[in-house]
């Protein structure tokens, strides 16, 4: 792949293409913000990969082989990353561990019924409001 363009890459390669598709995205996103320079853009963007694991030792080991690839460091513990920039442009991987994941969802649990809650009476008035909307028949 190296030394290809995005373009030349088999785009039904071992990821489906997602890498080509990706690369030239941001080639094309950059081509467009040098032929627009009135366009708004923020300071900075991020690519944020966050890693799936079914242990956490699968999630530490990827996310120190990414950290490898981008010459990087690990850090953190239940919440651990890796980041690399490129200018303005940065690359993130983050793995959560999945003790810290659960403790979290116990946590919001009690936030999640209130939610459920709340969004079945928000149903409620929105069906009485399309309801009383609706034309009578004359009876």
């Amino acid at each position: 792949m190296e030394g290809k363009t995005p373009h030349e890459i088999d785009l039904a390669g071992t990821d489906g293409g997602m890498h080509a598709r990706l690369a030239q995205g941001l080639i094309e996103a950059a081509h467009y913000l040098m032929s627009h320079p009135d366009l708004p853009i923020p300071a900075a963007v991020e690519i944020h990969y966050c890693i799936p694991a079914r242990t956490d030792e699968a999630g530490a080991d990827e996310l120190a082989r990414i950290a490898g690839m981008l010459r990087s460091h690990v850090t953190g513990d239940e919440i651990s990353g890796t980041r690399r920039d490129f200018g303005p442009v940065g690359y993130r991987a983050t793995y959560v561990s999945r003790g810290y994941m659960a403790a979290y969802s116990t946590h919001m649990a009690p936030f999640a019924e209130y939610a459920a809650e709340s969004l079945a009476r928000l149903h409620a008035e929105v069906d009485k409001t399309i309801a009383d909307m609706e034309p009578r028949s004359a009876a």
